[in-house]
């Protein structure tokens, strides 16, 4: 069975003490790579770890790789006014409690755009306990005499990227938008050898589409305030520790009187997927954990995580591991 993304980014990060995170700056050449400070200092709580990839593209636009474990994450910088943020969610999923009071979730194929001054002194979340994203720092003070010669041509300039982003009174969202979910999986798949000047072109190409959007068609942030998402928290944490109920929408949203719609847009939000795909997966995932730690019969380990027929159970188990439950344990007991 194929390692999950999460644990995978557990056996990349295991050098990096807990609380402590990593970044490695490329400053143009691939084989020379050096550890740095950012303009930003990341405080991570005692839980988490982290390690940063950082391009210097051109002057004045900067490509960060982002990969966190863990739960929690404070962002230190100046309220940068001049310098436009873009950040992808690729895997996982990240809070954002910003410091006017909005917090903006971004699932896996979310983007959100904004101007450095609202996030300034900023808490970052992550539901899943794990985040893998991208961050493109633009900044139109310096780009104003040293914008590339593509851009200049399709009529980039600072002062059009900020008008467009960063002028509205709320950060601009845009959900899984095709296109720009191609750019950024064509960033993840760079050629090994020549990955500076790839990002170059994707990141400018990046930089087109999202000028050539129609901002008002997209979806600006509709921000999920504290009390909304804490809902959303509590109603995880029944769902996950009373594995074996099963609870519908509608008795959801009437327990924690929250509107249907809210719950699973939220739900979705907060935690990467809707409540039912999510919870098969939750239950499958404990599933493994019983058939690798415990000598649980399989039927058993069905009824812990909510399965009366072992069949069913069964079959669930192959359409997520694509392995029978007795072949997952033989193979990794």
């Amino acid at each position: 069975m194929k390692e999950s993304f999460p644990e995978l980014l557990k056996k990349n990060l295991h050098h990096i003490p807990i609380g402590k995170y990593e970044i490695t700056n490329y400053s143009g050449d691939d084989n020379d790579t050096i550890i740095s400070s950012s303009h930003i200092t990341l405080e991570l709580d005692n839980r988490s770890k982290g390690q940063l990839d950082d391009f210097p593209l051109f002057t004045g636009i900067e490509l960060l790789f982002y990969r966190f474990l863990g739960s929690k994450v404070y962002s230190r910088h100046e309220a940068f006014e001049h310098v436009i943020e873009i950040n992808y969610c690729h895997d996982g999923s990240m809070g954002w409690n910003m410091n006017n009071g909005t917090n903006i979730y971004l699932g896996a194929g979310d983007l959100s755009i904004h101007s450095m001054t609202r996030c300034a002194n900023s808490e970052l979340s992550f539901p899943l306990h794990y985040y893998n994203g991208v961050s493109i720092t633009i900044d139109i003070t310096r780009i104003a005499t040293t914008l590339p010669e593509i851009l200049k041509e399709a009529g980039v300039s600072g002062q059009n990227l900020y008008q467009k982003f960063c002028a509205l009174p709320k950060p601009v969202f845009i959900q899984q938008n095709n296109k720009v979910i191609q750019i950024f999986n064509d960033l993840y798949n760079a050629p090994s050898t020549m990955k500076t000047a790839y990002y170059k072109l994707k990141v400018q190409e990046l930089i087109i589409l999202l000028l050539s959007l129609d901002v008002c068609e997209e979806r600006i942030v509709n921000p999920y305030y504290e009390q909304q998402v804490t809902l959303i928290n509590e109603i995880h944490s029944l769902l996950t520790q009373n594995l074996e109920q099963y609870f519908t929408i509608d008795e959801l949203s009437k327990k924690f009187f929250i509107n249907t719609s809210a719950l699973k847009e939220t739900f979705k939000s907060v935690y990467g997927a809707p409540i039912a795909s999510y919870m098969k997966e939750y239950r499958m995932k404990k599933a493994m954990e019983l058939l690798r730690t415990t000598d649980y019969h399989i039927s058993e380990i069905a009824n812990n995580v909510g399965y009366q027929s072992q069949s069913k159970f069964t079959a669930a188990f192959k359409d997520i591991t694509n392995l029978l439950p007795s072949e997952y344990r033989r193979l990794n007991r």
